[in-house]
């Protein structure tokens, strides 16, 4: 899905062993292995609004054991579902990831989780508690329910672009959105990439981002890729066709500053190369110990910059990834293996070791982007097709059950 990452150096492996579960890489390394193909164009027709994310507001929902599936449905919303009766419905038309309506990216602002819908919107997913008896039976103690909101965004603007990725800066939360090149069928209106932003974790809103990389001087390329770097710096990718050629460049842009560098495309995959993970930071490294084999590792430190960290033949590499925050680190490979190593101090202290296909128990899933968020762990689920996408979804897991 998007799931665009840093690692030009990764280009020719994903090419290799994507079917491997090198996993959900961006664009950037399998479209020369898709753009043959032909596909047709999104459920919802241009023109036609994003089905109303009101059915999904207002709406709370207990984790059973510690734990609640939540899938998207046909209407646009996440709604919770169990057991192996849920892969006997019939499933959406499989469609390529930029194209398909699915839970693409997810990122914490504050005390919520804010969910990016491919081809839908945004909207908000907050734990909030439930006073006794409340939504149960007489006498039952009220407790934490999940509940998802709509946020709103410009009109049109998910309906002919693909979703990328979230960018933290300071207390603002942005989301990258694009076209991309080969699988969009939907006609240009506008600028072919959009940076929205949620001013803060209280905003209900997003807007469209007035003072940002697609105001730099980058000509009129279109930016096909970001990789976030930290606070208010990433690098990015253009593509600008001129007749029958196709032009890219590379660049990094400086948020403060306001500037975008030129760099040339040696320089950038350099920039992007995963390091040993014997380089790693030291929780990484012991999450990884509970995860055996070769792998490459997307990490996300608590001040939003990332770097990628592998072990052993990258051709034949699991993908992978992690988060380091105030509440813990956490890993989770495409495969569903995974460790959870709780805050200095928080729990028993001690890494767990826990495998996610178990949780769930439905065939050919893939999960990626873990997060950390308010004492419990997320998780996006989908349905691998190759070299398409079915359903999609949210794992959440009590913190304190993962890997009990």
């Amino acid at each position: 899905m998007i799931p665009f990452r840093r690692a030009t150096l990764l280009y020719k492996a994903a090419r290799r062993s994507y079917c491997k579960r090198i996993g959900a890489l961006s664009a950037l390394f399998v479209s020369a292995l898709l753009c043959g193909l032909a596909f047709s164009s999104c459920g919802r027709p241009a023109g036609d609004p994003p089905a109303a994310l009101a059915a999904a507001e207002g709406q709370g929902w207990p984790l059973q054991n510690g734990r609640l599936a939540l899938a998207l449905a046909s209407d646009g919303t996440l709604a919770p579902v169990q057991g192996a009766e849920y892969f006997n419905e019939p499933r959406p038309e499989p469609r390529p990831y930029a194209t398909q309506e699915a839970l693409a990216a997810i990122a914490v602002q504050g005390r919520r989780l804010v969910l990016a819908l491919n081809r839908i919107g945004l909207q908000s997913l907050t734990l909030r508690s439930e006073p006794e008896g409340k939504n149960g039976a007489a006498g039952q103690a009220g407790g934490a329910r999940v509940f998802i909101d709509a946020l709103g965004s410009p009109a049109g603007l998910f309906l002919s672009r693909s979703v990328g990725k979230f960018w933290p800066f300071g207390a603002t939360l942005r989301l990258f959105l694009y076209r991309h090149p080969y699988f969009e069928t939907e006609p240009k209106t506008d600028t072919s990439h959009i940076f929205l932003e949620l001013a803060s974790e209280s905003a209900e809103e997003a807007t469209e981002q007035a003072s940002s990389l697609q105001h730099a001087q980058i000509g009129g390329a279109d930016i096909y890729a970001i990789y976030p770097l930290g606070q208010g710096k990433l690098l990015y990718q253009t593509r600008e066709e001129r007749g029958e050629r196709v032009l890219s460049a590379y660049g990094r842009f400086d948020e403060r500053a306001g500037t975008a560098q030129a760099m040339g495309k040696q320089a950038f995959e350099a920039a992007l190369q995963p390091l040993p993970l014997s380089a790693a930071p030291k929780e990484l490294r012991t999450l990884a110990d509970l995860v055996p084999g070769d792998i490459v590792i997307e990490l996300t430190r608590a001040d939003a910059s990332t770097q990628s960290y592998s072990r052993g033949s990258l051709a034949e590499s699991t993908q992978a990834w992690a988060r380091l925050s105030a509440g813990g680190a956490i890993l989770a490979a495409a495969d569903g293996r995974g460790a959870y190593l709780p805050a200095a101090g928080g729990a028993s202290g001690q890494p767990r070791a826990f495998n996610l296909s178990v949780e769930l128990g439905w065939p050919g899933m893939r999960f990626r982007d873990p997060c950390l968020f308010d004492g419990l762990a997320a998780f996006i689920w989908e349905e691998e097709l190759f070299p398409l996408l079915g359903r999609s979804g949210l794992l959440l897991v009590d913190c304190t059950e993962l890997g009990l």
